[in-house]
């Protein structure tokens, strides 16, 4: 989560919403472009570099544990 918030997790800078528009509901949008995305990691972890990507996957993450 730290690396999450702190830009320095390695994941790419913006991602496109355009592929799942319109599909189920915001949430499994949500999930869709997280794993599509964490897939194809772009940077290098401990480097800053703003994205994001990254809240969205830490808001994810505070999501699940609070229901």
């Amino acid at each position: 989560m730290y690396q999450l918030v702190t830009m320095t997790g390695g994941l790419k800078k913006d991602i496109h919403w355009g592929q799942y528009k319109d599909q189920y509901d915001i949430i499994w949008q949500r999930r869709q472009q997280m794993y599509d995305n964490l897939r194809h990691m772009s940077g290098t972890v401990g480097e800053y570099k703003y994205s994001n990507l990254a809240y969205m996957v830490a808001g994810a993450m505070a999501e699940k544990v609070t229901g």
